[in-house]
């Protein structure tokens, strides 16, 4: 049976202080940025709840000092699990590989609170003797981030030898993963098919362990993603692919890129080369597997010679890759398409790009299918729609474009302007949600008479709905579709966020008299 342990969050104070740490005479130096108060006032509310499994309440300092572990020292490591990233058999070979180089292992897993009731990550959890600490979801917010940036700021400023573990396969953590191996033993797992955030922490001083993930399939995506000379695109079937391109060539590329200008300091190689190639008009490109697209421009620039004259990138093209949700992981799925996220990107529809102009956005929306010019024609609510949607959320996240509650639609239009030019996102972006849930949540509550029933009835089907549940009146279809997925997921946050701005401030159908069905 798990037993509930409480951690007060020491994230609020500044880190010496939180952590009631005496100065040791040799205290590794820390850089700047750790010895800084974490900015997450948020987690004064997470006060981390942690299910432990037959483990010490406290364990003291290590006593081994500073400097290479003696051969069968049992030297201790601490691996933290960002629980949105990571899956069962990714932790269990991150453990087995920090086991296997003679260390005790002590394991966290960060994820939303309703993990636990899963009865096989509990399973795992008891099984492994491992630490859940359960993440409550904040409001504008990406709490398991914060959650873990809290612990890695506290684990480096412990004086002994442990070693710092962490797997994710988000690159968000790069920077203070440099901070922290610059003080001590850090290691960092990836997935590996997450190459491109392989060789992000790799420009840091910490260990960097891909894994491979256990699939259904070992044969790579049957899909392919093609963009066309004219910027429209398509998706197709073909044989599975898995061949990715070596570090050497990706850094060449990379480096090539970012003296014409179409690849930053961070981002995702293939987005640089769709641009690149859509620029200089040389033909069909595969954008997705990325290795394909890779290929074929190192291929490229290699058969040009080094006496070939390129154009410089003038900031003017936005590259989409749509998906859609991440689907069901079914023996059917991985066997009818290599890998979910192939299937998620074959129903996205293909890629394309939009030149940069005033209506970019809203030719982007539309084309994302946020906007149709008939039931959804509301731009506030498509963009509402569009940065709520936990892909996307992500994605403005890294390009720093998030809304925020001060925000008027303009400013919400300008930081999507910024986001889908900006070189930080492989141009992957989550189309217009599904409305089969809401269709049969409609029909089960009496509303609708069934599945199958026409866009106009099932918009009058959920205006009912709003309003026997109080939930704000919508002016479209998505608007509607978004809002009772919302209200559906309302213990599930993390499904549906709760990103607001200023012109969506209106009052609940039951505030202003509207009648109640």
């Amino acid at each position: 049976m798990l037993s509930p342990c409480v951690r007060s969050s020491p994230s609020v104070l500044p880190v010496a202080q939180s952590f009631g740490l005496r100065p040791r005479v040799r205290q590794p130096e820390v850089s700047a940025r750790l010895q800084e108060p974490v900015a997450v006032a948020c987690l004064a509310s997470v006060a981390v709840v942690c299910w432990q499994v037959h483990r010490p309440a406290c364990r003291g300092p290590s006593r081994l000092r500073r400097g290479r572990v003696r051969l069968g020292a049992k030297a201790r490591a601490e691996l933290l699990v960002d629980g949105d990233q990571g899956s069962i058999d990714l932790i269990e070979k991150a453990i087995e590989r920090l086991k296997g180089q003679g260390r005790s292992v002590v394991t966290t897993v960060f994820a939303e609170p309703r993990r636990v009731d899963s009865k096989r990550w509990r399973a795992f959890f008891r099984e492994r003797l491992i630490t859940f600490c359960p993440v409550p979801r904040r409001r504008g917010q990406e709490a398991t981030d914060v959650a873990i940036e809290a612990r890695l700021v506290r684990l480096s400023q412990l004086p002994d030898d442990l070693c710092v573990a962490l797997l994710t396969a988000d690159a968000g953590f790069v920077d203070i993963v440099g901070d922290v191996a610059a003080s001590r033993d850090m290691t960092v797992f990836i997935p590996e098919t997450s190459g491109n955030v392989v060789r992000k922490y790799r420009t840091t001083s910490a260990a960097v362990v891909p894994i491979q993930s256990q699939s259904l399939s070992k044969e790579g995506p049957r899909v392919r993603a093609i963009l066309h000379p004219d910027g429209s695109g398509s998706v197709e079937m073909a044989e599975p692919w898995q061949c990715p391109m070596g570090d050497a060539e990706a850094e060449q590329l990379t480096q090539f890129l970012q003296d014409l200008g179409y690849h930053g300091e961070r981002g995702f190689l293939v987005q640089a080369i769709a641009k690149f190639w859509v620029a200089h008009r040389l033909g069909p490109l595969t954008v997705y597997p990325a290795g394909l697209g890779c290929a074929s421009m190192h291929k490229e620039i290699q058969a040009a010679g080094p006496e070939a004259s390129w154009t410089r990138y003038s900031r003017d093209l936005a590259f989409f890759l749509p998906i859609t949700k991440a689907p069901t992981k079914t023996m059917h799925n991985v066997k009818e398409y290599g890998t979910t996220h192939a299937m998620a990107v074959f129903e996205g529809g293909g890629p394309f790009t939009i030149k940069a102009s005033r209506d970019m956005v809203e030719q982007a929306l539309r084309r994302l299918g946020y906007l149709d010019g008939h039931l959804s024609c509301d731009l506030a609510e498509a963009l509402l729609a569009f940065v709520n949607l936990p892909e996307n959320y992500k994605a403005l996240k890294r390009c720093e474009a998030l809304p925020t509650a001060a925000d008027a639609v303009s400013d919400v239009v300008e930081k999507l302007h910024h986001a889908f030019l900006a070189h930080d996102t492989g141009g992957r972006w989550r189309v217009a949600p599904s409305d089969t849930q809401v269709r049969k949540k409609l029909c089960k509550h009496g509303f609708l008479i069934h599945e199958a029933a026409s866009r106009s009835e099932v918009l009058e089907a959920m205006q009912k709905f709003a309003r026997s549940r109080g939930l704000m009146q919508m002016r479209s279809y998505v608007g509607y579709v978004f809002r009772i997925q919302q209200y559906m997921c309302r213990s599930r946050p993390s499904k549906v966020g709760s990103v607001d701005f200023r012109d969506l401030r209106r009052p609940f159908a039951k505030e202003v008299g509207l009648r109640v069905v």
